[in-house]
Formats: C-alpha cells, sequence, structure tokens
C-alpha cells in the first residue's frame, strides 16, 4: 500500500460516516416535526425522561440504567423544549451511526481486504442511510458499542471488548415499557 492509497482509504473511512450524519442532520431539519417521529419513539422518550427527578431515584422504568440517564441528562440539556431534545437524541443517534459505519469499515477491512471492506462498507451505508428505523429509535448505540467490542475482539483486546459489550447491554432497551412513577407501600 502506497502513501497515496493510504490517503485515499482514510478519505473514504471519513466519507460515509460525515455523508451519514449531515445527511440525517439535513434530513430532520427539512422535515415537519411530525413527519418526523413516523412510528418512532422520540416522543415517548421526551414524555417519561420528563417526568420529575432522575431515572431510578424518583420513578421506576424497565430499561437497562443508560437510557434513562442520557435522556433525562439530553432533557435537561435542551431545557424541556421538545424540538431541541429531539435534535440533540437524533445527533446522538446520528454519531453512533457514523461511528457503526466508520468501526464497520475497519473490521470489514482487516477480514476482507481494501476492495471487500469498500463493497462491504457501501452495502451496509446503503441498507443504513435510508431506513428511518435507524433514526425512529435508540438502536444505533448499542450497535455501535457492540462493532466497538467485536473490533477489540479481532485486536485481541478481550478487556475492552468485555467493557464494550456490558455497556451495549446497558444501552439496549425499549420505551415500550411502562414508566409509572414509584410510590412505597402505605402511601
Amino acid at each position: 500500500m502506497t502513501l497515496d492509497d493510504h490517503s485515499e482509504s482514510q478519505s473514504i473511512d471519513l466519507l460515509l460516516p460525515v455523508l451519514f450524519f449531515f445527511g440525517r442532520l439535513i434530513l430532520f431539519l427539512g422535515l415537519i416535526p411530525n413527519n418526523f417521529y413516523g412510528f418512532g419513539d422520540f416522543p415517548a422518550f421526551f414524555k417519561w425522561s420528563s417526568l420529575p427527578g432522575w431515572p431510578y431515584l424518583h420513578y421506576w422504568v424497565e430499561f437497562p440504567p443508560l437510557v434513562p440517564f442520557l435522556t433525562a441528562g439530553i432533557n435537561k440539556l435542551a431545557g424541556g423544549q421538545e424540538f431541541l431534545f429531539d435534535f440533540m437524541l437524533l445527533a446522538l443517534v446520528s454519531l453512533a451511526g457514523s461511528g457503526c459505519l466508520y468501526v464497520f469499515m475497519r473490521i470489514a477491512r482487516r477480514l476482507y481486504g481494501e476492495k471487500g471492506a469498500l463493497i462491504r462498507t457501501l452495502m451496509f451505508f446503503a441498507l443504513l442511510a435510508p431506513l428511518p428505523y435507524t433514526w425512529w429509535y435508540f438502536d444505533l448505540i448499542p450497535v455501535f458499542l457492540t462493532l466497538i467490542a467485536l473490533d477489540a475482539l479481532l485486536l485481541r483486546k478481550e478487556a475492552s471488548s468485555g467493557t464494550f459489550i456490558a455497556m451495549g447491554m446497558l444501552a439496549n432497551g425499549s420505551p415500550r415499557c411502562c414508566c409509572r412513577r414509584y410510590s412505597a407501600p402505605g402511601r
């Protein structure tokens, strides 16, 4: 691999994630917020992150801990404004999708070589970019953490791999679970 091949490889590695991220932001800003939601869970994330108090301290949620704390923190940063909350959460999920593309390319390059990696990453990009599911839900964050774990495993960094798998498990969840205020018996 020559120096020119390496710089071309680096530009491809960054091109697809950057296109994905900015494409998502432009698409979000171009849509009327009600059309943005589709069947997604952003309204549910906003509603339960607006409950008073912090997750697990003032209310009970059937979620691994990363999702409630992350959405509650984003809601606090957004000042309770739903559009800003949606934008910040979409930016986070889009960053995770961009990271998925980048790490996927690294893994594919290690397993299939330069040409095979490019073809597989373009196919992954073609599936990831147009699917609204990937921006209606939180799932790209656990996928990103799992891909990092796989990359670490391929580099024989078992402890790092285990850490990222655990983080992915803590980030996995679905807001279809019920949220309710916790009240102690007898109150």
